[in-house]
């Protein structure tokens, strides 16, 4: 696996499944995103890696700030699978309590 990372975001290229996952976090606010190469390529480059990632295919996101009730979204229920190593199921486990 190969790993790019910035302020706010972090994004990975398995090799062996071909496939390009992104997270990205602030203020309580989280997503994952199946990404494509050429976003994965530019992220280390562009002035706003975060807006990439967030033109992807969203897979999960959360949200946990002060102002609303903690709440998270599954969009895609393979989130997990695709990207085990993001933070996504984390974020569902503090939310909710359970195994997701």
């Amino acid at each position: 696996m190969q790993f790019k990372k910035g302020i706010g975001w972090k994004a990975c290229f398995d090799e062996e499944r071909e496939l390009y996952t992104a997270e990205r976090s602030w203020r309580g606010f989280y997503q994952l995103c199946e990404i494509d190469k050429e976003t994965f390529d530019k992220l280390d480059i562009d002035e706003n890696p975060d807006s990439l990632i967030g033109k992807g295919r969203v897979l999960f996101d959360a949200d946990d700030d002060y102002y609303t009730l903690p709440y998270c979204t599954v969009y895609d229920e393979n989130y997990f699978e695709l990207a085990p190593w993001s933070r996504a199921k984390e974020r569902y486990e503090r939310t909710y309590g359970g195994d997701k």
